[in-house]
C-alpha cells in the first residue's frame, strides 16, 4: 500500500484493494506514484487515511483530470475516507467505474489537445483550517462526458473512468476551509489493463515461483555428468547425459541375457528323454460307441 509520511491511500474493487505495482516515492514533493490494474465495467472506490492525526486535512480527488470533490479528516477518531464517486448533491453520487476508451477515425480529433491526466487517479492532501461548518452545497458538479480518441493518438491508453447512474447516499455535511502550505501527501494511481501492465513489465506475468526444497547432494559415483559431442568443425551436435546412456546399456544387456536364458532352457527341454506313458486298461467303465440315426 502506498504511503507518504503518516498517510496511506488505496483503490478498491468489490471491496478488495487492488494490487499496486512499481511504487515510487518522491520525498521532496511528498508524492508517491504507482500502477494498478483496471477492468472495464468494474466500479471502484478511492480511500485514504491519516495514521497519526496532527491537524485537520483535506484530500481532493481528481480522476482523468476532472475535479471530483474533497473530504476532510478532522479528528483522531475519524475513520478512513472513502470516495465512491463524484458528488452531485448532498444525497447523490455518480460512482466511478473503469471503462473502455472510445476511438474514432474522425480526423478532426487530431487537433484536440491530449489529456496528460487520462488514466490517472490523483489524491492531493493539504493541512487545512476549518472556517465554517455545515455550509450549504454549492458548485457545478455535473458528470463529465467520456472522451473520444483518434485511433492514432490514444498512445497506449485503453481505459478511462466513466460515471455510473446516480446513486442515493446518506446526506453529507459540507465545510469551508483554508489551505495551509504545500501538499503534505500526493498519491498518483495510474490505471491500465493488467495485460498491458504485464506486457510493459510493470506487473509480473505470473505468480512468483516458490523455491523447491533442496535435494540432498549426490555422491561422486552417482553424480550426473554431461558431455557435448562435437562435429568436425568443433560445433556442438547434441547434449548427452553419460549416466543415462550407461543405464540404457545396462538395460539392453539385461534384456539380452534374459533372452539367452530362455533359449537355453528350450534347448535343454528338447535334449531330455521323453517319459513313456503307461497305458492302463479301463476298468468298470462302459463306453457307449453306438451312433444315433
Amino acid at each position: 500500500m502506498p504511503e507518504v509520511g503518516h498517510f496511506s491511500a488505496w483503490i478498491t474493487v468489490d471491496g478488495i484493494p487492488l494490487e499496486e505495482y512499481a511504487i515510487q516515492v518522491e520525498e521532496e514533493t511528498n508524492t508517491v506514484t504507482c500502477w494498478i490494474p483496471s477492468e472495464a465495467g468494474k466500479a471502484y472506490k478511492v480511500h485514504w487515511n491519516d495514521h497519526h492525526f496532527q491537524s485537520p486535512t483535506s484530500g481532493r480527488v481528481h480522476v482523468d483530470g476532472h475535479n471530483c470533490g474533497a473530504s476532510i479528516i478532522s479528528g483522531e477518531l475519524a475513520t478512513p475516507v472513502c470516495r465512491e464517486g463524484m458528488v452531485l448533491s448532498p444525497t447523490s453520487v455518480a460512482p466511478y467505474a473503469f471503462s473502455t476508451i472510445r476511438t474514432s477515425d474522425d480526423d478532426t480529433l487530431l487537433s484536440v489537445p491530449t489529456n496528460p491526466d487520462m488514466g490517472l487517479i490523483k489524491i492531493t492532501i493539504h493541512n487545512v483550517q476549518i472556517i465554517q461548518d455545515n455550509m450549504p452545497f454549492s458548485g457545478d458538479h455535473s458528470v463529465p462526458a467520456l472522451t473520444t480518441f483518434h485511433e492514432k493518438t490514444k498512445k497506449g491508453i485503453s481505459h478511462q473512468t466513466s460515471f455510473h447512474e446516480t446513486t442515493i447516499v446518506p446526506k453529507r455535511r459540507f465545510a469551508g476551509v483554508n489551505y495551509i502550505g504545500e501538499p503534505v501527501a500526493v498519491f498518483h494511481f495510474r490505471y491500465r489493463p493488467l495485460a498491458l501492465l504485464q506486457a510493459q513489465d510493470i506487473a509480473p506475468r505470473s505468480p512468483s515461483a516458490q523455491p523447491l526444497s533442496a535435494s540432498p547432494p549426490r555422491s561422486s559415483e552417482s553424480r550426473k555428468r554431461t558431455k557435448i559431442e562435437l562435429d568436425s568443425d568443433g560445433e556442438p551436435i547434441d547434449e548427452i547425459d553419460e549416466d543415462d546412456s550407461e543405464d540404457e546399456d545396462a538395460k539392453q544387456l539385461a534384456e539380452l541375457q534374459k533372452q539367452m536364458d530362455t533359449i537355453r532352457a528350450k534347448h535343454k527341454d528338447k535334449e531330455r528323454p521323453r517319459k513313456k506313458i503307461k497305458r492302463e486298461p479301463i476298468v468298470g467303465v462302459t463306453v457307449d460307441l453306438t451312433v444315433d440315426d
